[in-house]
């Protein structure tokens, strides 16, 4: 509740005291969510003042509490990843200075939140549906440093399958071979890279723009952008697809190290335009060369951390106990899952492309069938609550969403 008060206190700033609520958001709060992202999601998921706003009609019993079909929350997904280009080029154009444009992005955010929250079920709709952060929280936090209790969640209601906060090393490519989720993986993963190097190469615009102008500023984001999608699609071909997942984090390094590369020194009134970013100028008093070790320690530790340090069996979040009536038995989203009879591959296959997306994951080793008949020692994500029974203590017996074992490197 602090946090969302101080999210609440600053959309007042913006009205009040817009110079101080602008550097509050985009100097304060938004420079450090992408680092507690890669260390401690769930911290970030509970404290998200949106997150809380989305939920609030669901605390209250006012939620019609819909499923989402696997196909609109694709949907949903790939239409956050799009609004999450949108507003952080708008940034450059307009929110970095201006206010009131801020506030009317944050209300409309927070609407979308209340409404996605009042129709759909806990988290389903916006915190791991619309939300343009949610794709950052997939791309970043594949290998959290802490997992905390979720604030939210009471009890859980399986809204979303498998359940962000509670399955380890989930990423944004771990979908089908539809084109909203082909899509979403090509902006997140390939182009956000050279999008977030770009933007930091195009100038705060001050009292208004206009689109032909907009259109040519924007040439570094788009060059950059199309450079490291270039070079992700062509290095996914000769990837095999149980390294997607190592994929993935080198290129959530290269994200976060390039953003932190530039938005530090420009903290402190060092960076490309001295003017732009800048919540106190301390560029007279700085030693030379406090650039340089800012950017090989941000460097070291990001990618040292995403890449390199052992994968755990960290969640964001620890699942609660299973609300009652959804441990027995077998409900829709469980119902008629195969394996695809490869084992190296982690997409899985039903009469629908989409069904891995609400496979129920596991914290089970099992063996497998593989294509030639033999066994295939296999890891499954862990997403069970603490003490859960076994699914086949349950009465299907068969375990959900398995991937091979040296998949740990997803």
């Amino acid at each position: 509740m602090s946090a969302w008060l101080i999210g609440v206190a600053i959309f007042a700033l913006l009205f009040v005291l817009p110079e101080v609520g602008l550097a509050a958001l985009w100097n304060t709060l938004i420079p450090v969510a992408p680092a507690l992202i890669v260390f401690a999601p769930g911290v970030w998921r509970n404290v998200c003042p949106l997150g809380t706003t989305a939920v609030a009609a669901r605390h209250a019993g006012l939620s019609a509490r819909r499923s989402l079909s696997p196909l609109s929350r694709v949907w949903l997904n790939f239409a956050g990843v799009v609004a999450l280009f949108v507003i952080v080029l708008w940034r450059r154009f307009e929110l970095n200075t201006n206010a009131q444009s801020t506030a009317a992005v944050l209300a409309a955010l927070g609407a979308l939140s209340i409404a996605m929250g009042a129709v759909f079920e806990w988290k389903s709709g916006w915190c791991s549906g619309l939300c343009p952060v949610h794709g950052v929280e997939k791309l970043y936090g594949s290998k959290p440093l802490i997992a905390v209790d979720n604030a939210h969640c009471d009890a859980c209601e399986r809204c979303t399958n498998p359940c962000p906060d509670s399955t380890d090393a989930i990423h944004p490519m771990l979908g089908t071979s539809c084109f909203p989720q082909i899509a979403s993986e090509w902006l997140l993963v390939g182009a956000f890279p050279g999008f977030v190097w770009g933007w930091f190469h195009v100038p705060d615009h001050v009292g208004g723009w206009e689109w032909s102008s907009a259109l040519s500023d924007s040439t570094p984001v788009l060059l950059g952008a199309s450079a490291t999608l270039a070079a992700f699609i062509g290095i996914r071909r000769l990837v095999p697809k149980r390294h997607e997942g190592r994929l993935v984090r080198v290129f959530a390094a290269a994200t976060v190290s390039c953003y932190y590369w530039y938005r530090i020194p420009a903290l402190f009134g060092c960076g490309p335009f001295p003017t732009d970013g800048t919540l106190i100028d301390l560029s007279a008093v700085l030693p030379d060369g406090w650039i340089g070790l800012s950017r090989a320690v941000t460097t070291t530790i990001f990618v040292g951390w995403i890449v390199f340090y052992p994968a755990s069996k960290r969640h964001w979040l620890h699942r609660p106990p299973y609300a009652s009536g959804t441990i027995s038995g077998s409900s829709d989203w469980e119902s008629g899952f195969t394996e695809s009879g490869d084992p190296s591959a982690n997409r899985f296959s039903q009469a629908s492309p989409l069904v891995q997306l609400d496979v129920a994951a596991t914290d089970r080793a099992t063996e497998w069938p593989s294509a030639n008949g033999h066994g295939e020692r296999t890891r499954t994500f862990h997403s069970e609550p603490r003490g859960a029974p076994s699914r086949a203590s349950r009465g299907n017996g068969r375990s959900l969403h398995s991937v091979p074992k040296d998949s740990a490197d997803r």
